[in-house]
């Protein structure tokens, strides 16, 4: 294989108006052109992506399906197509910001260790925050600058304990345990949320390339405590105690902990969300509420399997917006637990490159607005799995 040729294999499209794609030769839909999934009909070599576009900008699967088997016809109809006029954008597809750079070239000539990684063939041994050569459980919650940047900061922010550190050899478990006679219930409760959302910013670091930083994480500790006090599982306010009165109040089920809160009078507040099961199977949704709690639009929709929980998320907010659009609301609050989907809305981070068309299109509507909030509802799976942890620790002999 050739330089131009493999380089070809690290290029990708994200289609626009699909003009500028060839349906059969370029990488659009799959990590390879379509030519290498399905066999060219006679006459057909020259046809762009945009001659499966109706001229409603959707999908025609009648056509698709005239070409291309059923499976991947299914595939490209689950494909976003903006619905503002854009043009396709032809990016660096190893490269989560979708930009070139000689070491991600490098990467596609050679079976590097770090390719090898990032296809999942074996997890690396170094800590992704400080390039420890060791993650182990003492060093990942004890030992790592970025987990002791974290507690100096909520000390300061929430004058939460620190717990100390972990000797080496000693199990997890037996920390735990030994923490019990320092410090309070409450207290260790406390440090246990920080541990997973430790946890949770080094997963992202891993499987989804997300950036991180011991503020970021710090303050999704802070609005999390927030909402555990207002519902009343954990009050976490200054000093780190929970009140008797809470602590009875507190249930195993977290899920009967959830509140939604209504938009003031002149707002309407849409909640999106996306999930993905086990089998694989992806959807999104959306709800519209007025200042009264009364639903006034809702919607859902299903995904291929091969796409992520971020784009299920992304997808509902964008339905959503366009929900909203059709209302004719001019203020919104918007709602949702995806801090990934919501900082790249807020251009605080950076959009990864194969959703940069639904985060740029529902961008672009939101300018028809005449005001949008955005909320973080740290709620659903953070406290279902916090208050796992915290259930847990509460039960140590």
């Amino acid at each position: 294989m050739n330089l131009r040729s493999a380089f070809r294999k690290g290029l990708r499209w994200i289609v626009g108006n699909g003009e500028s794609i060839s349906f059969w030769f370029d990488n659009w839909i799959f990590n390879n052109a379509l030519v290498e999934s399905s066999s060219i009909p006679i006459g057909s070599e020259d046809l762009k992506v945009s001659h499966f576009i109706d001229q409603d900008g959707q999908w025609d699967v009648s056509l698709l399906r005239q070409f291309v088997p059923i499976e991947i016809s299914n595939s490209i109809a689950n494909y976003f197509l903006p619905s503002n006029e854009c043009n396709d954008t032809r990016v660096w597809g190893l490269a989560p910001d979708g930009n070139y750079s000689v070491e991600s070239g490098v990467e596609l000539l050679l079976p590097t260790k770090k390719r090898l990684e990032l296809s999942h063939v074996f997890l690396p041994m170094e800590c992704v925050f400080c390039n420890h050569h060791s993650e182990d459980s003492a060093h990942m919650f004890s030992k790592c600058p970025f987990t002791i940047d974290v507690f100096a900061e909520l000390q300061v922010l929430l004058k939460w304990h620190v717990p100390p550190e972990i000797e080496d050899g000693v199990p997890f478990y037996s920390f735990l345990l030994s923490l019990k006679s320092s410090f309070s219930m409450p207290q260790v409760e406390c440090m246990a949320i920080v541990w997973w959302f430790v946890w949770y910013a080094r997963n992202g670091v891993i499987f989804r390339q997300d950036s991180s930083s011991p503020q970021k994480v710090s303050h999704m500790v802070k609005a999390f405590a927030h909402n555990l006090s207002v519902s009343g599982v954990v009050v976490a306010g200054v000093d780190s105690s929970v009140s008797i009165s809470a602590r009875k109040k507190a249930k195993v089920n977290i899920r009967d902990q959830v509140v939604w809160s209504p938009p003031p009078g002149d707002y309407f507040k849409l909640n999106f969300d996306g999930s993905k099961l086990a089998s694989g199977q992806a959807a999104f949704g959306f709800v519209i509420r007025d200042s009264a709690g009364i639903v006034r639009l809702c919607g859902a929709g299903t995904l291929d399997e091969a796409d992520s929980i971020l784009e299920a998320e992304a997808r509902g907010l964008r339905e959503g917006i366009r929900g909203a659009r059709f209302l004719g609301i001019g203020k919104l609050i918007v709602e949702g637990d995806n801090l990934a989907v919501i900082n790249a809305i807020k251009r605080i981070w950076k959009i990864p490159w194969m959703k940069n068309s639904i985060i740029l299109d529902t961008v672009q509507d939101m300018g028809q607005f005449e005001d949008v909030k955005f909320v973080m509802f740290l709620g659903k799976q953070m406290r279902q799995r916090t208050g796992w942890l915290i259930v847990v620790i509460r039960h140590l002999p």
